[in-house]
């Protein structure tokens, strides 16, 4: 059988029948406090996960993210006799929610192998995709919104800038004990937040990266370097491990 990532019509019409009462319970608020750790740590590596460029890379992430949330909904849903296939949720937050997106057309393919597998204890996955615009005020008010308003949430996929990953994770995942995986937030401070474990990236840090293009600018011959950078947690990180190296 032939797989396809969900367009993202068909997964507003699929939400649309999974609003639920903003009071409702989540399968996985609280296990003893947190999340099994052990189950994002196998599937995401640990708080500085290791990741390279590149299209399938980027493919890859997607789906490491979506195993570690799907893994952390098995390992603490909650028992259910009553027959009931109510989906697990998992958010999906990105700069622009399209069909281009590379991680959201592999998040969807992942979605799809754990449904056809019959699902996570029976419940079929379902992925609720917004767009941040990239602006931490929006990424919370939509992460908040689907862990308020969707039964069986889980946790997100994303957000994929750093800016956005530090305000969720301050004001909607840890107060809310819900995992946020990022595929692409690089900065270093996400590997120093008080987040109770709540919070993992797929992406290396700029404590790398920025130690590999200083090493690279000093092989290539320059000595006097100014360094442009946006003024937020992933241009100043880069630009401060950049610094400290080349100097």
């Amino acid at each position: 059988m032939k797989l396809r990532a969900e367009t993202a019509e068909e997964t507003r019409a699929t939400e649309r029948k999974t609003t639920r009462r903003p009071s409702g319970a989540s399968r996985c608020a609280e296990q003893e406090g947190r999340p099994q750790r052990s189950a994002a740590g196998m599937a995401a590596g640990g708080r500085n996960r290791r990741a390279t460029g590149g299209r399938n890379r980027r493919a890859a992430a997607g789906v490491v993210v979506l195993a570690a949330l799907g893994a952390v909904a098995a390992s603490c849903g909650e028992d259910d006799s009553s027959g009931s296939t109510s989906p697990v949720v998992i958010g999906y937050l990105s700069v622009a929610e399209s069909d281009s997106d590379i991680y959201y057309k592999t998040v969807n393919m992942a979605a799809a192998h754990f449904n056809l597998a019959g699902g996570i204890d029976g419940s079929p996955v379902l992925i609720i995709p917004r767009d941040t615009a990239a602006d931490p005020e929006i990424g919370t008010s939509v992460a908040l919104e689907i862990f308020n308003n969707y039964e069986g949430s889980v946790g997100i996929v994303g957000p994929q800038t750093s800016i956005v990953t530090v305000a969720v994770a301050a004001a909607a995942a840890t107060p809310n004990k819900r995992l946020i995986i990022s595929p692409s937030a690089t900065s270093p401070v996400i590997s120093t937040l008080e987040d109770d474990d709540y919070v993992y990236r797929v992406a290396v840090s700029d404590e790398l990266q920025g130690k590999v293009l200083a090493d690279l600018a000093w092989e290539e011959g320059y000595r006097n370097v100014g360094v442009i950078y946006v003024n937020d947690p992933y241009g100043a990180g880069l630009s401060e491990q950049f610094e400290t190296t080349f100097t």
